[in-house]
């Protein structure tokens, strides 16, 4: 956010960090996002969570059980 005017309801956003995905089909998700030439840029080796990249787009592949159709999860992947 630009300064500090958050409280009042006026903000700039600047830029993206990445997007968040909570997907049923982990590996199907991975693999899609792969044909337009997105990389790996880091990859969980104890459960299915991928951080994937092409050019300047950073998209956060997570697998959930519970995913609702316009929300996807709510709240936060950290254990």
């Amino acid at each position: 956010m630009k300064g500090n005017n958050h409280m009042n309801g006026k903000f700039s956003v600047t830029g993206i960090q990445h997007i968040g995905l909570p997907v049923r089909d982990y590996a199907g998700t991975a693999e899609f996002y792969k044909s337009p030439g997105f990389s790996v840029l880091w990859q969980a080796a104890d459960r299915d969570y991928i951080f994937m990249k092409l050019n300047e787009a950073v998209v956060e592949i997570y697998a959930a059980d519970e995913v609702h159709p316009v929300w996807g999860r709510m709240g936060s992947y950290r254990t």
